[in-house]
């Protein structure tokens, strides 16, 4: 049971700031390490392990999400928000002050698992604070950050690099986390929870072994080993019999860690499906776009960037048009309509791809695409959101986040496995020609293509209300 809460619009302002800055710690810390790569492996050592840097922040975000989300349901979201940004905090300090390459990959997983309470939590104490067309407007909000993120990231990276220490990407988390954690204390009054659920403890370590096993299996897959290597067949193999027992176990437990009903209500399926899919086919445009430009053009890095850049102006659009949107059509054809441009983007990638390539033109494509992903993404949000009862939206929304982030990891592995296939195996992709890259870019565009339709499709599940209803569960 919880009890609502009356907020002055002040009060919902500073929630507001507070949500944005969590956010964009963890939008940040997601993006601007990339650049600095380089001088982190020139001052730690050892290059090779640099792709466990990233795979050990995404397998403990991942891993912790439907945890998090159950304990904020039970416990309410303001401490375990709190919980997230110390984590987070202790994580970017031991990160900056690391030793080794292997101390650091372990400072990053730590990072993550802060980041696992941070990022669904704080988009469900929105979905409490804020109602209606204003949920959609915060939605929007918060879309549009993680857009200018993603642009705004490596460029503060590469700068904290060239002028002062890569160890300041992670030091400049501290003064954002302390802000971020002021106000959380200070202004946001949490729900007062009644109802006392026992932990799932067994569920959750079913849970976090199965999901890790079957994650770094995707991200090594293709990259560290074969797929049909030793190596792949345990990861998948152990992995997927613990998640069997994990649902076996799971599915007429009371307290479950992921609840039966979250299963039983398609509406909620298909947005956390419609989520998966823009996650995977926006990985696809990030990996694949300068790939296409640098080596299949001859572009320079920042125009390449520039194009780039063009999908995440397009998020931000799409996700502040969305509320619009919705009023008319409602969250079912917004998510419809939302992967069909995204279609529509990947498509005219794949006309235009037999032309030399241009810049311009493909960032014209990468802002077609990025509307549909905002429009997408933000609806199918907000409607999971409105299917369930207050004490059981963290979980829902977490659900939701999870499969963004798990269609960005099958995103990597199925068009990494497309890409190269298309040039013939992976030491012909390193080495290929711009003609043969070409080739290579042009089937993911292809595949990214055909998943946004696929999407399109699951999306008529989606519920087809307004605002309406989602105010009236408030």
């Amino acid at each position: 049971m919880t009890r609502e809460l009356e907020r002055t619009p002040a009060e919902k302002r500073l929630i507001l700031l507070t949500i944005l800055l969590s956010t964009g710690i963890i939008a940040l810390s997601a993006t601007s390490l990339s650049t600095a790569v380089p001088e982190i492996a020139g001052d730690l050592g050892d290059l090779s392990a640099f792709p466990w840097l990233f795979a050990a922040y995404q397998v403990s975000l991942l891993v912790s999400i439907p945890i998090y989300s159950k304990l904020a349901d039970r416990f309410g979201r303001k401490p375990i928000v709190i919980i997230g940004i110390a984590v987070f905090l202790a994580g970017s300090i031991l990160a900056g002050l690391s030793w080794s390459m292997p101390a650091l990959i372990v400072f990053r997983a730590l990072q993550g698992l802060g980041a696992g309470a941070i990022q669904p939590i704080t988009t469900t104490i929105a979905a409490d604070v804020f109602q209606g067309a204003e949920r959609a407007k915060v939605q929007g909000f918060i879309g549009t950050l993680w857009a200018v993120c993603q642009v705004v990231g490596p460029l503060v990276g590469g700068l904290l690099v060239q002028f002062v220490s890569w160890r300041w990407i992670f030091y400049l988390n501290l003064p954002i986390c302390l802000v971020a954690l002021s106000l959380l204390i200070w202004v946001y009054r949490d729900r007062i929870t009644r109802k006392v659920e026992p932990i799932d403890y067994r569920g959750s370590v079913l849970l976090a072994l199965g999901s890790t096993l079957v994650i770094f299996g995707l991200l090594g897959g293709g990259q560290y080993w074969d797929w049909l290597s030793p190596w792949s067949i345990g990861c998948f193999g152990v992995g997927l019999t613990v998640l069997v027992v994990f649902g076996l176990s799971e599915r007429r437990r009371p307290y479950a860690v992921i609840p039966a009903w979250l299963f039983t209500k398609p509406g909620i399926l298909a947005c956390v499906l419609v989520t998966l899919v823009a996650g995977a086919t926006v990985l696809g445009m990030a990996s694949y776009i300068p790939l296409f430009l640098q080596r299949g053009g001859g572009i320079e890095p920042s125009v390449a960037g520039f194009a780039l850049a063009g999908s995440a102006l397009g998020w931000a659009l799409g996700s502040n048009a969305m509320r619009l949107v919705v009023q008319r059509i409602g969250f079912r054809w917004t998510c419809f309509a939302g992967l069909l441009f995204s279609a529509g983007g990947a498509g005219a990638l794949v006309a235009f791809s037999w032309l030399p390539p241009n810049p311009w033109i493909v960032a014209a494509c990468c802002v077609l695409f990025g509307i549909g992903g905002g429009m997408t993404g933000s609806a199918a949000m907000i409607a999971a959101q409105s299917q369930v009862e207050a004490h059981q939206r963290a979980v829902a929304t977490g659900s939701v986040v999870m499969g963004r982030s798990t269609g960005n990891l099958f995103g990597a592995a199925i068009f990494g496995a497309i890409a190269t296939a298309s040039a013939g195996g992976a030491a012909q992709l390193n080495a290929a020609a711009p003609a043969l890259i070409i080739d290579a870019s042009r089937d993911v565009f292809i595949a990214m293509a055909a998943v946004s339709i696929l999407g399109a499709l699951i999306a008529t599940r989606v519920p087809n209300h307004g605002f309406e209803q989602s105010s009236a569960r408030h």
